[in-house]
């Protein structure tokens, strides 16, 4: 076939390449799976009680460096009397933030089986400003709850926590 416009068969080379393009695109990607993002409902992580003070909640249990990295974030909302509980590895300073947040927390340091620290009702990010809270001192874990939580159950610094399982 003989083209007489020189333009109109740069736009069909043009338009040959982007179909060639797109059906290869097509062909490998069919067979992919994507795993699926974290969401704001209930997770996969391994849950268990825990003895805060007098008080028995229900925590979720971020152990892995994911788990840790994104804690919270991302959820609509925590049900009553429950938390996630960070186990950190090893005992050192550590700061958490509020990125992508979505309710106010209480933020309870843990070193051993002893509170060594609370933040009470930690804000949820604003437009430019994620607020950070360094622990108080070198801790294991930290347990976050619902904003409130530790006010209500006369939770302070010095209580025990302790693993029901």
């Amino acid at each position: 076939m003989r083209f007489e416009n020189p333009k109109l068969k740069v736009v069909i080379i043009a338009a040959l390449l982007l179909i060639a393009f797109l059906a290869m695109y097509l062909a490998l990607s069919a067979g992919e799976t994507h795993a699926p993002t974290q969401t704001a409902t209930a997770s996969a992580l391994a849950k268990n009680q825990l003895q805060v003070g007098s008080k028995t909640i229900s925590v979720e249990m971020a152990q892995t460096s994911s788990e840790l990295r994104q804690g919270l974030s991302d959820r609509e909302s925590l049900e009553q009397s429950s938390g996630m509980y960070f186990i950190l590895g090893k005992r050192d300073f550590t700061t958490f933030w509020m990125k992508d947040m979505h309710f106010p927390l209480d933020i309870i340091w843990i070193d051993g089986d002893k509170i060594v620290g609370i933040v009470k009702n930690a804000p949820v990010p604003t437009t430019g400003n994620i607020p950070t809270f360094p622990s108080p001192e070198k801790v294991t874990n930290v347990l976050e709850v619902n904003a409130g939580f530790t006010q209500t159950n006369n939770i302070t610094v010095g209580d025990l926590v302790k693993m029901e399982n």
